[in-house]
């Protein structure tokens, strides 16, 4: 969690940054060097500001699904190696041999088929899976299609939508630990022909999403342990 906090904060830095610059403090930094690599492709302030601003959209994205991948990589470590080796505090070394291959199997996954995987080897399902999988999607539109959602990203509703986690009633959460009665979903859905484009208050709320989503997840490995300890397991 320590590695989002700081994508966090260095977002919420560099929002700041950009409103704080002016036109002729870009300048200023353009000219300190004395010489540019390709003068002829030099960006005008006003082309800067929507370049970056973009730069951010795929960055925030993109750390979020790398970081959403390896919860999910190490929550299937985690379960694997319970739902194979059981209660015995030694791990065989034959289960150890096949919960490597399945890891590695795992980790080469698409990130739908890691979903259909959690769910259909140890029955955990994601609550925040379809928001997960709409930042895929989103991704995929700002590297291929300059950031316009066409008909690769939509759902059978004609939609990619997001389900963002957001303080309730719009009341800041103070405590270290995010309370669950604290978090609403806030609703933030595109159509073919849309840009994507998150405002300034809702772009950290991805990562406050992915955060939330990793807790879910990793709950679910202590509901797995505790269900194979009582007997009640069922997969």
């Amino acid at each position: 969690m320590a590695n989002i906090q700081r994508h966090f904060d260095n977002l919420a830095f560099n929002h700041a940054a950009r409103a704080a610059v002016t036109e002729s403090s870009y300048n200023d930094q353009v000219k300190r060097p004395g010489i540019m690599p390709a003068a002829p492709f030099h960006q005008n302030f006003e082309q800067m500001q929507a370049y970056t601003l973009d730069l951010l959209h795929r960055q925030v994205i993109g750390d979020s699904l790398n970081f959403a991948g390896s919860v999910m990589n190490n929550v299937h470590l985690f379960l694997a190696l319970l739902k194979g080796n059981g209660t015995n505090p030694q791990v065989d070394p034959e289960v150890q041999r096949q919960v490597q291959q399945e890891q590695q199997e795992f980790v080469r996954a698409q990130l739908d088929q890691k979903f259909d995987r959690l769910e259909k080897n140890f029955g955990v399902v994601c609550p925040l899976e379809d928001t997960i999988t709409s930042m895929g999607l989103a991704m995929q539109a700002l590297m291929q299609q300059n950031g316009m959602v066409g008909e690769a990203q939509l759902d059978e509703s004609g939609e990619l939508a997001f389900e963002l986690q957001a303080p309730r009633d719009g009341q800041a959460v103070t405590s270290p630990q995010i309370p669950k009665d604290a978090i609403e979903p806030l609703a933030k859905v595109y159509r073919n022909g849309d840009r994507i484009f998150f405002s300034d208050t809702e772009l950290p709320l991805i990562f406050v999403t992915v955060a939330i989503f990793a807790d879910n997840l990793f709950g679910s490995v202590a509901r797995y342990r505790r269900d194979l300890q009582s007997g009640c397991l069922l997969y």
